[in-house]
């Protein structure tokens, strides 16, 4: 959000067209998404509070390097190194989050995390707005807001070491034995490394693919892929600059649309638990449904029914923050409705994937969502470029400034501002519309695939645990059970996940007839 409300600013530095803008937030989004599932194993595996305290050390010395860049190069491939930060840090809290609370007050906790986190975007972002266009001596101003946040990011990461509690009940599932599967100290001594390898890969692949398999987490997952608005927010920023809102003004139009979204993420969490009494199988699928036919016809209103759009604006910086409150007001609803879906979409998947695999499922959707999604943030940029028409490169208002900060940009035609919040009306109404269309379409699917599912994850949740395996046995152990072929089957290890050998229902021993363990 920091940074999609830098968009002038940084259009001005690095001299870039609306598609070439898009190109940070695909960077960042591709780099935190490849790297997600590793960072699902290892908080499956270690103490997430660590992870965080790493992954937040890595996205603020990221930030602070994107903010020393000479070239828009040097910019992307900072910024998608913060992406791997932003990999460590979110599905280890996310799952951190699930286990801490029970079902009936997840949403409710979900809707607490975000609104913490979108009211800090929303703060960080209305003071990037008013900072970015701006020199402070020699510094331009989007750059200071960098290394600001950095040393923000690395004071959280210093409280974070210490201070991040770990709800598992087992601490051994969170350390180096999980990966050895338990197995004696003196058996794994003798075990070649590449065996142990092999053995924590084929645990891992199992893991995946008992996550992917799950119907509602596919479903989620087709929702996040079809998610087409990623690539929208700094157009929204730029649009309100286009109209003739002042900075001031288009960070306090900001700052009502973040307020709105952290307070919908609380009501969101509040609707779903509430509904859930009544619906426990509806409930959250039918919220985010309520929430997003609601947005719907309130998008269309304000990019081509309220007063201050393309039709009747000045394209004049200040000339339309008469109009502040309208705006205001209309975003502050808007954040509020839209914001339901993420509190209810991470309760979905706490109700679905039993505890052991949580995070490892919350850094799958991630990955696989984010990758798409990284290749569909230009598609906002090519539908404001092409499909509406935008032409200028420049910054919105007179106040922009060059990357030595010697000389302020030139400003732009009010005609040119005009044409192209046209352009970004056109642009984001097809893209939003259709993206929240799908989705509409994609919730109703829950419906069918959350019964089972539920069914499933409280079976297995409250399934006893494996026991550890027993050593590999000995070539003298394997000759003397190959006297029959029960005994050499029953006498090889077995793997978890596999089914066991085929065996039957008798064994013999000695004269006498006993059951089998089998």
């Amino acid at each position: 959000m920091v940074r999609s409300c830098r968009y002038s600013a940084l259009s001005v530095t690095f001299s870039l067209r609306p598609t070439q803008l898009t190109m940070f937030n695909t960077a960042s989004l591709l780099a935190s998404s490849l790297f997600s599932p590793l960072a699902g194993v290892l908080g499956d595996r270690y103490h997430r509070g660590i992870i965080i305290a790493i992954g937040t050390l890595v996205w603020s010395a990221a930030s602070a390097l994107f903010g020393l860049s000479l070239t828009f190069s040097q910019a992307v491939a900072w910024i998608a190194i913060s992406g791997v930060g932003t990999a460590l840090v979110s599905p280890a809290s996310s799952s951190i989050l699930a286990d801490m609370f029970p079902e009936s007050s997840r949403g409710t906790a979900f809707g607490i995390l975000f609104f913490i986190s979108n009211v800090g975007s929303m703060a960080g972002g209305a003071w990037a707005i008013n900072a970015a266009n701006k020199d402070y001596g020699q510094l331009a101003g989007w750059r200071l807001t960098f290394f600001i946040s950095a040393g923000l990011g690395l004071v959280t990461a210093l409280f974070a070491f210490p201070g991040i509690w770990e709800p598992r009940r087992n601490a051994a599932a969170a350390g180096p034995a999980a990966v050895h599967d338990h197995v004696p100290a003196a058996a794994r001594w003798h075990r070649p490394k590449w065996a142990e390898a092999n053995k924590a890969a084929l645990r891992i692949a199992c893991d995946c693919w008992q996550v992917v398999r799950v119907p509602s987490f596919l479903v989620l997952l087709v929702e996040h892929v079809t998610d087409l608005t990623s690539g929208a927010g700094g157009f929204a920023v730029q649009y309100n600059q286009f109209l003739g809102f002042s900075d001031a003004g288009t960070s306090a139009i900001v700052l009502a649309c973040g307020f709105g979204g952290a307070v919908g993420l609380i009501l969101g969490g509040i609707s779903g638990d509430l509904l859930a009494r009544r619906f426990p199988i509806a409930a959250r699928p039918l919220s985010n449904q309520i929430s997003i036919a609601l947005v719907m016809p309130l998008i269309y209103v304000g990019y081509k029914v309220m007063p201050g759009c393309s039709k009747y604006a000045t394209g004049v910086s200040g000339t339309m923050d008469y109009l502040l409150w309208k705006y205001a007001l209309l975003n502050f609803v808007l954040g509020a409705l839209q914001s339901w879906c993420a509190a209810n979409n991470s309760t979905i998947y706490a109700e679905v994937i039993p505890p052991q695999r949580r995070s490892l499922a919350y850094a799958l959707d991630l990955c696989i969502s984010g990758i798409v999604n990284a290749c569909t943030i230009p598609v906002a940029g090519l539908a404001v470029e092409r499909y509406g028409g935008h032409t200028a490169t420049a910054a919105a208002t007179a106040g922009g400034t060059g990357d030595d900060g010697s000389a302020p940009a030139p400003a732009v035609p009010p005609s040119d501002n005009l044409a192209n919040a046209r352009a970004i009306e056109d642009g984001l109404l097809l893209v939003i519309l259709v993206s929240f269309g799908i989705k509409l379409f994609v919730y109703a699917m829950l419906y069918w695939t959350m019964p089972r599912d539920r069914l499933l994850e409280e079976e297995e949740e409250g399934a006893a645990p494996l026991p550890p395996l027993a050593p590999a046995p000995s070539a003298v152990e394997l000759l003397r059970a190959s006297s029959t072929q029960t005994g050499l089957l029953a006498a090889l290890p077995t793997c978890p996940g596999l089914p066991p050998p085929p065996c039957s229902s008798k064994a013999t021993a000695g004269n006498d007839v006993v059951a089998s363990s089998c």
